[in-house]
């Protein structure tokens, strides 16, 4: 596969990425309370075409791409800490865009990698590159 293809289809997503991470980042999700970013993220796994989503007993949402004899799991919590409005300099439970950056609670910690995966995934299955593999995308709660 060419990485010149793989940029295309990464270039031709950002906006989407940024679009649902800034989603993410709005829905607060504290440890314990995860179910609302869980639909969230499930609705958007579907709407990409993975070839399973479903929720564990523990709440972990989980999304399947083909079924090949190799696994690979890519896992980031969904879930954030409590924070305090004074110590930040834009509202941590709103998604602010400054200079191309993004900042809000759970940017790096853990929503921003975990929105990257996620669309990551929708590339391998896009371009077909999971011939061999299985690949799961899981979203976890309570880190």
């Amino acid at each position: 596969m060419c990485i010149n293809k793989i940029n295309k289809h990464i270039d031709s997503e950002k906006e989407n990425l940024v679009n649902f991470l800034c989603k993410l980042i709005e829905t607060k999700s504290l440890t314990g309370q995860e179910k609302e970013v869980v639909e969230k993220v499930k609705l958007k796994m579907k709407n990409m075409k993975f070839d399973e989503v479903f929720t564990d007993k523990i709440g972990n949402v989980i999304g399947r791409i083909g079924n090949g004899e190799k696994t690979i799991v890519y896992d980031a919590h969904l879930d954030t800490v409590p924070a305090d409005a004074d110590n930040w300099d834009t509202p941590p439970f709103e998604a602010v865009i400054k200079e191309d950056k993004i900042f809000g609670r759970g940017t790096m910690d853990d929503k921003g990698p975990f929105t990257s995966m996620l669309y990551a995934g929708k590339i391998i299955e896009k371009l077909g590159l999971y011939d061999e593999f299985t690949v799961y995308v899981v979203g976890s709660i309570s880190e």
